[in-house]
């Protein structure tokens, strides 16, 4: 198997890995790809917060990516940048005491 080259860039405070044909929004911030297909998955000003009793905690504020049909998106960063939240929100799967907005489009829908 080759290496892959990646370049990374932020979207919110999370830094998204991308392949080097791609290339991010500099007003944004989101990572956009060149037109390989249809996207298929889409998520737009996604932001997840939390009620604790120290007050809101916000797991990802107004994340927006597109992944195309074919794609590969590696999300990276440190321990409780919010990652496994932006995914769980994105499909549904969020905790009970999550408050969840923004778009999330599956292929189209």
């Amino acid at each position: 198997m080759g290496a892959a080259l990646l370049r990374v860039g932020v979207s919110g405070r999370i830094p998204v890995a991308f392949d080097t044909l791609s290339k991010v929004d500099s007003r944004t911030g989101a990572a956009r790809f060149p037109a390989m297909s249809e996207p298929i998955l889409e998520i737009s000003n996604l932001s997840v917060s939390f009620e604790t009793p120290d007050g809101v905690v916000e797991a990802v504020k107004s994340l927006s990516l597109t992944i195309a049909k074919g794609e590969c998106l590696g999300l990276v960063g440190e321990s409780g940048s919010g990652k496994s939240q932006t995914f769980l929100a994105a499909f549904g799967l969020a905790a009970e005491n999550a408050v969840v907005s923004g778009s999330v489009k599956f292929q189209g829908r």
